[in-house]
């Protein structure tokens, strides 16, 4: 990874989401019980993409306006990426997977959306661990094949680990 503040703020960014992650899907799943998954699912995301704004706000007026617009741009493309679009993905394979209703299909992505990132940061430490290299540190082909299995991961984990929860209960 380079040597700058920026990189280093996406990275922190990223492990903030992924440390996040339990928190945010507890918070969907019990406000699902007031309101639809999908409109708990909104709610959380604008609250969250509210917060990000603010800390972009905070990190253009004590750091610099880079750092601003790094926090800003991170954070939503984590909220979008690392977020939205893979419980959205997990809601669809679920749904396909086992036939289940849209708003179950929901929740059940959502549920297992923080396992996923888990996955996700395992599978970006693993060349070197916690203590020494990342993923970003791989070059050639073992560097595109390490970033195709944790877009795979990110993408795709909530629907499989989420279908995988739906069979297992099934055969309870």
């Amino acid at each position: 990874m380079a040597e700058s503040i920026l990189w280093t703020l996406v990275f922190f960014v990223y492990v903030l989401t992924v440390g996040l992650s339990p928190v945010l899907a507890l918070a969907i799943v019990l406000l699902s019980r007031r309101r639809s998954t999908t409109a708990a699912l909104g709610s959380i995301v604008g609250a969250v993409a509210g917060i990000v704004t603010l800390g972009a706000t905070a990190g253009f007026a004590l750091l610099s306006w880079r750092a601003g617009i790094v926090l800003f741009l991170a954070g939503q493309g984590a909220l979008l990426g690392l977020a939205v679009i893979p419980v959205l993905v997990g809601r669809g394979v679920v749904r396909w997977r086992t036939g289940i209703e849209r708003e179950d299909a929901l929740r059940v992505a959502v549920t297992a959306w923080p396992v996923a990132l888990a996955g996700s940061f395992a599978l970006f430490v693993a060349p070197g661990g916690f203590a020494r290299y990342n993923i970003t540190f791989l070059s050639g082909a073992a560097a595109v094949l390490a970033w195709l299995a944790w877009g795979v991961v990110v993408l795709v984990g909530p629907g499989l680990l989420g279908t995988l929860g739906v069979r297992f209960r099934r055969r309870l």
